[in-house]
């Protein structure tokens, strides 16, 4: 059995109010040792605000019905689980491999729409462009594959931040020490696996971009900060991660 201090056990949304259960190891944390960072934001709201944990369980009303937020569950000053909740309406309602892979003829035949060269150049051009090629996503662990499913939805609904977001959280997959804050993690990385040492700088780069959408709401997060910064890096940490055959 894997040692643990604490975890969100679970998470739902129930109009405007966050219901989340919590697993705490009493042997090794007191639950005055925990607390919750939440960040969320709506429409025109956001919230952003600490939670220290007394029990268990633990309510939150935000006042509003979030687009998404990021809850993270810290012990001390430690971060040691979170959770990335995302609005289904703004999701793109179609399965996993269409996402990355239906070609424009085969959705538009589906709906039985009539070709029009001049209407189909128009549309080709508004059409988001996946992130990252299915032929990558495919060879990596499912946990690493549901992140980017859900970065790949929050791009095509233009939630930037949200992309930044999820793809740092990624970072912090990484089997390593469990309590350990990402920049640790990705010492532990660059030190334990020589394949990883040459990207230092674009894993720092990912990070820096992530830290900003999670802890500074007033600095923007732009469609060219993803796909001409954050993507290139990243694409290449997810092509290394294959060839070492690492797994979370």
């Amino acid at each position: 059995m894997p040692i643990f201090d604490a975890s969100i056990a679970s998470c739902n949304l129930e109009g405007t109010c966050f219901k989340l259960e919590f697993d705490i190891n009493t042997s090794r944390t007191k639950t005055s040792e925990l607390s919750l960072a939440v960040i969320a934001q709506g429409k025109d709201s956001e919230y952003r605000k600490r939670h220290e944990l007394s029990n268990s369980k633990l309510e939150i009303d935000l006042g509003f019905k979030p687009n998404y937020a990021s809850i993270f569950l810290n012990k001390d000053k430690v971060r040691i689980d979170e959770f990335n909740y995302h609005s289904h309406s703004l999701q793109t309602p179609v399965r996993i491999p269409q996402v990355f892979t239906r070609s424009r003829s085969q959705v538009r035949e589906a709906v039985g729409e009539v070709e029009d060269d001049t209407e189909t150049k128009t549309q080709a051009e508004k059409e988001p462009k996946p992130l990252f090629d299915q032929d990558v996503i495919t060879n990596l662990p499912k946990q690493i594959q549901t992140l980017l499913i859900e970065a790949q939805n929050a791009f095509n609904n233009e939630l930037y931040r949200s992309v930044v977001i999820l793809l740092r959280s990624i970072l912090d997959l990484y089997e390593g020490d469990f309590e350990a804050g990402l920049q640790k993690k990705i010492r532990i990385l660059l030190d334990s696996v020589p394949l990883f040492r040459q990207n230092k700088v674009e894993l720092d780069t990912i990070k820096w971009f992530g830290d900003k959408a999670t802890h500074e709401s007033t600095y923007p997060i732009r469609k060219s900060d993803i796909t001409d910064n954050i993507e290139p890096k990243f694409r290449l940490f997810l092509v290394k991660l294959i060839e070492f055959g690492i797994k979370t």
